[in-house]
């Protein structure tokens, strides 16, 4: 069966028969190529084309001019800008190069290569030690070229200095781009649809939403989320994704500004655009307040005032913590840092045995009045307040 290629590989295909990428006789038939591509990331729908366009023009050009054979095809998918990206296939030519496995690495362009120096000079002290060869069949680089030897290094050098650029320039353009949606209340993005939500984020789903403000209050009323967990997994709604709830995962649903029609970018909120809200903003900030106490694997620090005192600067709910002293630990009030998304200043902290004490002193003196305690159950108690009343009035 015939092959199709795309017009792009057609035109690459026409222009390596015509010369426009010129190379050195050498190596011959018997030289070992790997084929090395990479994409930064898949299509929304999970799919990509790309490499397999790069290995198809690469090997074509190969064939045609007589170059070796290819032994070895490396793809990745990520970033070859992100340091912390996984390229297995990237890592796994270089110690091919090393062991003799292949002579050489070819790829369609260099900066599908590298877009960092400090990826190049990695390569490239490689290719020194072990006598292999790289080419770039766009920028027709052969590093073994006699003839260009000098020049392919400073143009290979230029390359790579001007993809590093490119991929700063790229990222600072995206930062500024997600900065500008935030600002303009546009979500995210992403394909799987929130707790709560509908896909579009436009729309509540009622069970859920009725069961996220359920949960809120109950952690309101001092019940911890394992607790709810263990409930929600009995009798309560599914998660979205995952099989069954967690303690995280609720955890990360309650934290969500999404639940009060907002997004969090750079620890500061934006209003969404046309997303409704589950919960009002006060509720939402003390149950922030009381859930970012809890450290994973840590004990929960929970003081008597924990998301009801508010910071004196930013008016956000405080939250209880542990500061160091001489005497070893000591109880705290902090207001939640900035980066909590909840926009808190994160600049106060209070010890709390203080506070504490000076508020017990107030409520106890309070409910000492019988009149306070008989206005208290007149406007609280739900059932008979006329007794009540008539029962606690001074005689």
């Amino acid at each position: 069966m015939a092959r199709r290629y795309s017009r792009s590989h057609r035109t690459d295909v026409r222009r390596a028969k015509r010369g426009l990428w010129a190379m050195a006789a050498e190596p011959g038939p018997s030289f070992r190529w790997g084929v090395l591509t990479r994409r930064s990331k898949y299509n929304q729908d999970g799919t990509e084309g790309s490499t397999r366009r790069q290995e198809i023009a690469v090997c074509e050009y190969i064939r045609a001019n007589d170059l070796g054979q290819v032994v070895a095809v490396y793809s990745d998918i990520a970033s070859a800008f992100n340091e912390s990206a996984k390229r297995p296939e990237f890592e796994n030519a270089l110690a091919d190069l090393k062991a003799g496995r292949i002579d050489g690495i070819a790829v369609w362009k260099i900066d599908r290569l590298v877009r960092r120096v400090s990826q190049y000079q990695r390569v490239f002290d490689i290719l020194e030690t072990s006598g292999g060869r790289l080419f770039s069949m766009v920028e027709g680089i052969d590093t073994a070229d006699p003839d260009k030897k000098a020049m392919n290094g400073l143009i290979l050098d230029l390359l790579v200095h001007l993809a590093q650029m490119e991929s700063e320039g790229t990222s600072e353009r995206l930062i500024l781009m997600n900065q500008d949606r935030a600002r303009q209340g546009k979500r995210s993005g992403g394909g799987t649809r929130p707790f709560g939500h509908s896909l579009d984020w436009f729309a509540l789903v009622p069970e859920e939403a009725s069961a996220i403000r359920q949960a809120a209050e109950r952690i309101l009323n001092g019940e911890g989320v394992y607790s709810i967990v263990q409930d929600w997994n009995r009798n309560g709604p599914p998660p979205v994704r995952a099989e069954r709830w967690s303690a995280q995962v609720l955890t990360g649903v309650l934290l969500s500004p999404r639940l009060i029609g907002k997004r969090d970018y750079d620890g500061e909120l934006f209003d969404l655009e046309d997303v409704p809200a589950i919960l009002d903003v006060a509720t939402w900030e003390r149950v922030c307040a009381i859930l970012g106490e809890v450290r994973p694997n840590a004990p929960k620090v929970r003081h008597l005032l924990s998301g009801l005192a508010d910071c004196g600067r930013c008016e956000r709910p405080l939250r209880g913590g542990r500061g160091s002293s001489v005497r070893g630990s000591k109880a705290l009030y902090v207001c939640p840092p900035k980066s909590a998304g909840i926009g808190a200043c994160g600049s106060l902290s209070v010890m709390a045995d203080p506070v504490n004490e000076r508020v017990e002193a107030k409520v106890i003196e309070w409910l000492s009045d019988r009149n306070h305690v008989a206005d208290l159950l007149a406007r609280c108690a739900p059932g008979p307040e006329a007794e009540a009343r008539a029962h606690l009035s001074p005689t």
